[in-house]
């Protein structure tokens, strides 16, 4: 459980996604429609990057309309 709370915390902080809609299993276009542009995918690339102080490539793996918050933690995993 560990680098699931700095996620949503990220997502909830940075985003404009309130706790009560936050869901681990909705795609990143769903939780928020402006996932859809490519900057929002940059900028949560470099704050996952610097909260973990590692290199997740978000921009070359994920897909905003099927990824969800989820598939972002297996990826930081996988890194760590």
């Amino acid at each position: 459980m560990g680098i699931h709370v700095p996620v949503k915390q990220i997502f909830i902080n940075h985003f404009s996604i309130k706790e009560s809609q936050f869901n681990w299993h909705l795609p990143l276009d769903q939780l928020d429609a402006d996932f859809k542009t490519l900057s929002f995918l940059v900028y949560l690339e470099q704050l996952i990057n610097s909260k973990f102080k590692t290199k997740v490539s978000i921009m070359e793996k994920i897909n905003a309309s099927v990824h969800t918050p989820k598939d972002i933690v297996h990826l930081i995993e996988k890194e760590l």
